[in-house]
């Protein structure tokens, strides 16, 4: 366990000598960026200090950073959230020594960065800010598993289900958010699908999700924290994993990684090749290939036509999560979370046809 204690940002002592990142996101922003600190620091010639989530200290050991704090930080995912983070950018909109940079590829906190056709893509943002010479491939820190541990319970845990060389893992949802995409029905036959034919090879099939997720008799849900899934995705046969932070940690150290896409467009701003050069298996979930031209799913250029109203809905949907009680606040939060995974789709989508 770190000895690191979480601090407020407004109680930093820093030095004007230093660089300060900081890194409101999740796992796959966090990781993107880490792995070019060594790079930024080489061709600044001035050390960086890493302010994170208390959750992401394993992005640290992964790449040997020592340098870094933990930010105790309201990290809730809400609008009040995002105003302080861009107000907080708004100080130091470019890295510079003694202030503290707000690492995240957002148009709306760094209003001075230009999105290219693919809205979002995070390895553009990284070339923007750190004015990076050819590919991101070039300047980003491979990561080492040699500092990743887990305890002897959870090695019994798998041990009991079969010899971890045995083990076929799959990763339906994101480990660092839950938009339930996973649970979807027509998603969930494909990882049923998926379970059944490991198991029909003779592997046993353990599912690793938010909360727990039944896909099939012969596959076996565990709870696990992120170094443990990150542990058993290096050590098991096979990791099939929906696209995530979980995923950009592990396509640099999992012998046999397949990841899944919900979508044409989450596969075009997201894939490993186009930032990293590398080759794995890379596949778009059955369903979802009915797209168009620009490889926009069809469905999506309704939501583009009805962008406004959604946004109304959305905002009723939110009123009412927050005055409702019981199963009908239940209803109103998912309501929100559909409506909003939409939006945002929708958004990146327009952005590409515009």
């Amino acid at each position: 366990m770190s000895e690191k204690i979480k601090l407020r940002l407004e109680d930093l002592m820093l030095d004007p000598e230093k660089y300060y990142f900081f890194y409101p996101g999740h796992y796959g922003d966090t990781f993107a960026g880490v792995g070019l600190v060594r790079e930024f620091e080489r061709r600044a010639g001035a050390k960086v200090v890493c302010l994170i989530r208390p959750s992401q200290e394993l992005i640290m050991r992964l790449f040997e950073i020592e340098e870094y704090e933990l930010i105790d930080y309201d990290y809730s995912e809400t609008q009040i959230f995002w105003k302080r983070i861009a107000a907080l950018s708004d100080l130091c909109p470019h890295p510079r020594r003694g202030g503290i940079f707000v690492v995240f590829p957002n148009p709306r906190i760094h209003r001075e960065y230009q999105y290219s056709k693919f809205y979002g893509n995070m390895m553009e943002f990284y070339t923007w800010v750190f004015h990076l010479n050819g590919s991101v491939a070039d300047s980003f820190q491979r990561p080492t598993a040699q500092q990743i541990s887990v305890s002897d319970r959870f090695l019994e845990k798998i041990s009991s289900i079969a010899s971890v060389e045995k083990v076929v893992l799959l990763s339906p949802e994101s480990l660092s958010w839950s938009d339930e995409l996973g649970r979807e029905v027509e998603v969930k036959k494909y990882w049923e699908n998926e379970a059944q034919i490991w198991t029909e090879r003779g592997y046993k099939v353990v599912v690793s999700s938010i909360k727990p997720m039944k896909i099939a008799s012969c596959a076996e849900w565990i709870d696990m924290t992120m170094e443990e899934a990150v542990w058993l995705g290096i050590h098991c046969h096979h990791v099939t994993a929906r696209r995530s932070g979980y995923t950009d940690i592990l396509c640099f150290l999992c012998k046999d990684l397949t990841v899944v896409y919900s979508s044409h467009l989450n596969f075009f701003c997201h894939n490993f090749y186009d930032p990293f050069g590398l080759e794995i298996n890379e596949i778009i979930l059955p369903g979802n290939e009915m797209c168009d031209a620009n490889g926009i799913r069809l469905s999506v250029i309704s939501d583009i036509k009805n962008l406004n109203q959604l946004k109304r809905n959305w905002r009723m949907a939110r009123f009412l999560s927050h005055v409702t009680w019981g199963r009908n606040r239940k209803k109103y939060k998912k309501q929100k979370k559909e409506l909003r995974s939409r939006i945002m789709e929708a958004e990146e989508a327009k952005e590409i046809l515009s």
